[in-house]
Parts: C-alpha cells; sequence; structure tokens
C-alpha cells in the first residue's frame, strides 16, 4: 500500500462534479461544509454529502478537469453496459420473433446467446 501525505488536501473549499443536466454537459461547483480526517462533507443539492479524498472512486473532484475524466469513465462504462443490455435484448427479441413457444419447455439461458 502507498503511504500519501492528505495534508495538502486540507485547503480544499470546493469539489467539482461533471454531469448531464437537462440534455447539456455542465459542471457543478460543491463548497466543503466540514473536514474529516479522511475527506469533507460537501452542500449537496438536496442533503450533505460525504467525499472520501483517500478513496479511488468519489463523487467529485478537486478540479474541473478531474471531474470531467472522472464523467468520460462514468459514460464509457455506462455505456459497455448498454450495449451489453441491447446485444441481450436483440436475442431476445429474435427468439421471440421466430415464434418459437417456450410453454411446455424450459428455457435455457444458451437459449439467448
Amino acid at each position: 500500500m502507498v503511504d500519501v501525505d492528505y495534508r495538502d488536501k486540507e485547503n480544499i473549499k470546493s469539489l467539482y462534479r461533471t454531469d448531464i443536466v437537462y440534455g447539456s454537459i455542465r459542471t457543478n461547483k460543491f463548497f466543503v461544509t466540514k473536514r474529516t480526517k479522511c475527506g469533507v462533507w460537501i452542500a449537496d443539492y438536496t442533503r450533505p454529502r460525504f467525499v472520501n479524498l483517500r478513496a479511488k472512486k468519489q463523487y467529485a473532484s478537486e478540479t474541473k478537469e478531474h471531474a470531467l475524466t472522472c464523467f468520460i469513465a462514468r459514460k464509457r462504462n455506462y455505456l459497455r453496459i448498454l450495449e451489453c443490455r441491447v446485444v441481450e435484448l436483440k436475442k431476445a427479441l429474435n427468439f421471440a420473433e421466430e415464434g418459437i413457444s417456450c410453454e411446455g419447455r424450459s428455457v435455457e439461458p444458451s437459449d439467448f446467446f
């Protein structure tokens, strides 16, 4: 495990998160309300939210550039998940359109792939 000095993170006043808001990409700024040994509490829209500054995945980032990088990684991962779902749905749709009846027999997961 790598020993990291987090003393330089004590002067953080705000964090950023890039997300899709009403169809456009926006970077929101969240102000730090409280500091702890491991992270900070930020003023989110609905409730206070804890951000662990030592964690690999964080709700918000220290810079706008890092927030954009995290946004791209999140959306690429989400797109990968959706693409897998589309493939599964197309196979299930083809299975149904071929008129293969599932009544009276068990359907195995291999029937869809």
